[in-house]
Parts: C-alpha cells; structure tokens; sequence
C-alpha cells in the first residue's frame, strides 16, 4: 500500500508529460481519422503497450474539466463504461472514482478503481490529470474482474483562437486471461473512441457553457 501510494504522489507531481517524454522517440504513429491521431508505444517494464491519441478541440478548459469530473456521466462517452461514481473527493484537485466497463462475451466485465489528481499550469494554462489505478482500495465486486494495473492522463494545451490540444495517453492491464497479444492488438478503439465521444459531448450546454472558478481559462 506504502508503494502505491508512493507512485500516485510521483504521478501527481511529475505529471505524465515528462513521464513519457523519456520514451517520445519510441512511440509509433497506428492512425489518423475524424482529426484523432493514435500512437503506440512499447516500455521496458510490460509487454503490453500504451497508448496516446490526441485531437484538437475548439473548446475551454472549463468545458474539459466539467467534463472529466462529471464521473456519473461516463457512460456516455468514455469507451465501454457502464457506470461510474465518485468514491472519495479531496478538494477540487483530487478524488477517486470508481468505475465498471462492459466487455464482449466470453470476456468477463472489469471493473476498477483510480485515484485522480488534476493540476493547471498557471503560466502556461496547461492541464493535466493523472489517474492511478489501486485494485486492492476496495473489495472486488461479484461478476467483475478487477483492474490490476492502470495509469492515465489528460493533457489539455492550449493553442489559441479557442482551440485547444486534448491528449490522452493510456495504460492498462485488463487482468484475468486476456492473451497480451489480444490487449495489443485492440488496444487503441477505446482511447479513439474516447476522444472522439469527448468531441461530441463537449457540443452539451451543461459541458460547453461551463464555468471553473479555480481554473484559468
């Protein structure tokens, strides 16, 4: 638990830009389409792969952020989430969120838990959120294989005239008996459709009208 806690405190802090600038060189350009880029990339300590994909949006940060953290509305863009709910929020910049994901038969449904820190750059207005994956912060639940492993992070830059660069950079183990070659070679529909429904969901007035007091827009 002292180790978890440690890495999520090392995640928060650094930030998953300059986690994965060690290895930009190494990521591997899959596809482009509906203005989604997707990249691979293999690391030393898992054989199973991460993922980036990144889009520009014509949006706020405001909207970005009412976004991400309406957690009970994932299951209406975040790729295969049947529900989610808040388990423990500390402030505006952290909380942890519980999360269960469907899967096609005869894959179990996985379910998981992450803890979430979001942190604004205020001379850049840079945004990220890092979220960190802890299978053991709660029983596992019946019917559902827990997550094992799982980091994440938003990226939110800005670019001027109201656009702004959303990346989002993912890596998971799924648990159970997936084969690692079957997570691999599936790996990148979830982050594309993710990014992609966040587009569309961005378009709602409760997203697109929004308003953050503690973030600079």
């Amino acid at each position: 638990m002292l180790r978890k806690l440690f890495v999520w405190i090392f995640f928060m802090y650094l930030g998953c830009n300059t986690i994965i600038s060690q290895e930009d060189n190494s990521w591997k350009f899959v596809r482009e389409d509906h203005g989604i880029q997707v990249f691979t990339n293999k690391t030393a300590d898992s054989p199973i792969k991460e993922v980036k994909t990144q889009m520009l949006m014509h949006t706020t940060l405001s909207a970005l952020v009412t976004l991400i953290k309406d957690v009970g509305n994932h299951h209406n863009w975040v790729y295969a989430n049947k529900n989610a709910e808040i388990l423990k929020k500390d402030g505006d910049f952290s909380w942890v969120f519980y999360g269960q994901s469907e899967a096609p038969w005869p894959v179990s449904d996985r379910d998981m838990v992450a803890l979430t820190n979001l942190h604004q750059d205020l001379s850049t207005k840079v945004i990220t959120s890092v979220s960190f994956g802890d299978a053991d912060y709660i029983p596992e639940a019946e019917d559902f294989v827990r997550v094992p492993e799982m980091y994440s992070c938003w990226t939110f830059t800005p670019k001027g005239c109201g656009n702004i660069l959303v990346e989002f950079v993912l890596k998971i183990d799924l648990g159970g008996n997936v084969p690692t070659w079957l997570v691999n070679l599936t790996i990148s529909k979830g982050p594309f459709t993710t990014i992609l429904n966040m587009s569309q969901e961005l378009e709602k007035p409760e997203y697109k009208n929004a308003k953050v007091s503690y973030i600079s827009d």
